[in-house]
C-alpha cells in the first residue's frame, strides 16, 4: 500500500478543519440539546438532517466567497510574481468550497449514525457524543500531522472545543425542559 503525505492535504486544512469542526459542534449540539429535552428521536434526526444539508450548502458557498474574496485582495495588494507563488499553496476556490460540502456532510452524519440502529434517544445521544469525540481527536491528529504542530495538543483543542459544544446543548435543552419548552 502506497503511503500519501498528509501534508499534501495542506491547501485544503482550513475547509477540512472548519467543515468538520463546525458539524460536529452544530450537530452534537443539537442532538444533546434536543435529548436532554426528552425531543423524540424522529424530530432529533430531523433537526440534525436539515442542518447538515443547509450548513454544509451555506458553508460550501461560504467557503467559495471567502476563496475568491481572498484571491481578488491578494490580486490587488501583490505583484505577480508573488501572487503565482502563493496560489501555489491556497486551493482553488471551486475545489476548495467542494471540499468543504463533502467534508460537513460526512462529519454531520457521524453523530447521527447511532440514531439509525433503533437506540433509544439517550442512548444514541451518548454513542453521537463518543463517536465525535473519537472523531474530534483524528481530525485534531490529523491537523496537527498536515501544519507540523504537536498531534496531541491539536487532538486535545478538538476534544476540548467539541465537549464544550455537546455540555452546551446538553444545558440548554435541560433548562427548556424545566421550562417545558419540549
Amino acid at each position: 500500500m502506497r503511503h500519501t503525505n498528509p501534508r499534501k492535504w495542506g491547501q485544503f486544512i482550513r475547509d477540512i478543519v472548519f467543515g468538520t469542526n463546525d458539524a460536529l459542534l452544530t450537530n452534537i449540539g443539537i442532538i444533546t440539546g434536543f435529548t436532554a429535552s426528552l425531543a423524540s428521536t424522529r424530530l432529533i434526526v430531523m433537526a440534525v438532517l436539515v442542518d447538515i444539508f443547509t450548513s454544509a450548502f451555506a458553508m460550501s458557498f461560504g467557503t467559495f466567497l471567502s476563496r475568491t474574496s481572498e484571491d481578488d485582495y491578494l490580486k490587488i495588494s501583490m505583484t505577480k510574481e508573488s501572487k503565482k507563488s502563493v496560489d501555489e499553496v491556497f486551493a482553488n476556490p471551486y475545489v476548495a468550497s467542494t471540499v468543504m460540502w463533502i467534508v460537513y456532510v460526512i462529519s454531520g452524519f457521524i453523530p447521527l449514525l447511532p440514531f439509525f440502529f433503533g437506540l433509544e434517544s439517550t442512548d444514541a445521544a451518548k454513542a453521537s457524543v463518543a463517536l465525535g469525540s473519537v472523531t474530534f481527536l483524528i481530525i485534531g491528529i490529523f491537523k496537527g500531522k498536515v501544519t507540523g504542530t504537536s498531534l496531541y495538543k491539536s487532538a486535545i483543542q478538538f476534544f476540548v472545543i467539541g465537549t464544550i459544544a455537546a455540555l452546551i446543548g446538553y444545558g440548554i435543552g435541560k433548562y427548556a425542559s424545566t421550562i417545558g419548552i419540549s
